[in-house]
Formats: C-alpha cells, sequence, structure tokens
C-alpha cells in the first residue's frame, strides 16, 4: 500500500498501526542482500527524509584549504556510491575448454570492479596448491584513457601461479 502512495505527505504520515515494523525489518534481513535491499529501499523519499548527500572534496587555492561541499542531493547517486562499495564474491569460472590434467584456467567475469592483485596473487597460490599444477586467471584492468569515448577496459595479461 505504502508504494502505491504518490502523494509525499500521504506517505510521511503512513501507519497502519498494526505493530509489525520490527518482524518485516527481520523478514527484509532473511529474504535481501545489501544489493537488492539498496535498490529497493534507497529512493529520493529516503534520501531526502534523512538529509542524504554525496560530499566532495575541493582546495580552495585563495585559504589554501580544503574545503568540503554538497556534490549531489539525488537518490540514484548516493545509491551509486553506496553500491560501489560494495563488496561481494567475483564472478570467476573455470575455461573448461582450456583447463588441462596440468593446468587451471579460470576468468573473472568483470562487473566493473578489479580483484585486487595481491589477494588474487595469494588466492592463485593456494589454488595451485590444490591443483597440483599451473593456474591462469584471466581478467580485465581499468586503463586510463584520453579519449573517454573509448572503452576504459583492456585484457590485462593474466596472473600466472609461480609455479
Amino acid at each position: 500500500d505504502f508504494d502505491n502512495l504518490l502523494n509525499r505527505e500521504q506517505r510521511k504520515d503512513y501507519n497502519t498501526k498494526c505493530s509489525e515494523g520490527r518482524d518485516f525489518m527481520f523478514k527484509i534481513r532473511e529474504n535481501f542482500t545489501d544489493f537488492t535491499f539498496l535498490n529497493t529501499f534507497v529512493n529520493q523519499d529516503f534520501v531526502d527524509r534523512y538529509n542524504l548527500a554525496i560530499i566532495g572534496e575541493r582546495i580552495n587555492e585563495d585559504y589554501m584549504t580544503r574545503e568540503f561541499y554538497i556534490k549531489s542531493k539525488k537518490a540514484e547517486d548516493y545509491k551509486q556510491q553506496l553500491l560501489d562499495g560494495l563488496v561481494h564474491p567475483p564472478s570467476i569460472q573455470a575455461d573448461a575448454k582450456r583447463t588441462t590434467d596440468d593446468k587451471l584456467v579460470l576468468v573473472h567475469h568483470f562487473e566493473g570492479k578489479q580483484l585486487v592483485d595481491e589477494f588474487a596473487e595469494n588466492v592463485l597460490v593456494g589454488l595451485e596448491f590444490l591443483w597440483g599444477g599451473t593456474v591462469e586467471l584471466h581478467t580485465y584492468r581499468l586503463q586510463a584513457n584520453s579519449d573517454p569515448k573509448k572503452s576504459l577496459y583492456h585484457m590485462k595479461n593474466k596472473y600466472l601461479s609461480k609455479k
């Protein structure tokens, strides 16, 4: 019923007085991931109600001080900032066509976030031990590009285990 209300004042005063808020909260915790929670509940009403904003930082050269300013109060921008901060396991799958008895080939399905080099290398050492042979990991890397119209991604040379 709340989602069907279009008037902000009606939404603000909405209360069914059935005292099921706590149960609803726990139901959300059971059934929602961080991603689905943010996409469902962070909207412009939420951002406005809690006076949320994205804060930017810049140097004031006249006073040689650091200034903070409001970059945006849009729900979409705020939601994107939260989503960018989520940590979730990367999607990595074995490439069955290129994997052999002595070499395991893994492919990282790039979702806009790079793998952390230090962690990737350490994980490969452990996988190499378990596999008993060479492990390759193919992934994408962000690349600074002077032409913003061109793709920002390119295939990095694969990580290779040290075996």
